[in-house]
């Protein structure tokens, strides 16, 4: 459906820290896409730089010192009908 723009704070950051937009959303889909079995993928903020990572489980970018921003849940749940 389209959406907003993403403000230009955000993408300065996604800029310097993922290569650029496209490249982020690239890669978050294949962290989600690759996810085995349950869990999620993020974008969090850790060290003060933007990453991309995936979780198993329960798990979220708090255990390993990151700050969550964005989670997408790719537990079985979510997409088997």
């Amino acid at each position: 459906g389209g959406g907003k723009k993403v403000p230009g704070s955000l993408l300065a950051l996604i800029d310097r820290d993922l290569g650029g937009f496209d490249k982020f959303r690239n890669d978050f889909i294949e962290a989600g896409k690759t996810q085995f079995g349950s869990g999620w993928a993020w974008l969090s903020l850790k060290g003060g730089k933007l990453e991309v990572t995936k979780t198993p489980n329960g798990e979220n970018p708090l255990v390993q010192g990151g700050w969550p921003l964005l989670g997408v849940d790719v537990w079985e749940h979510s997409y088997y009908i």
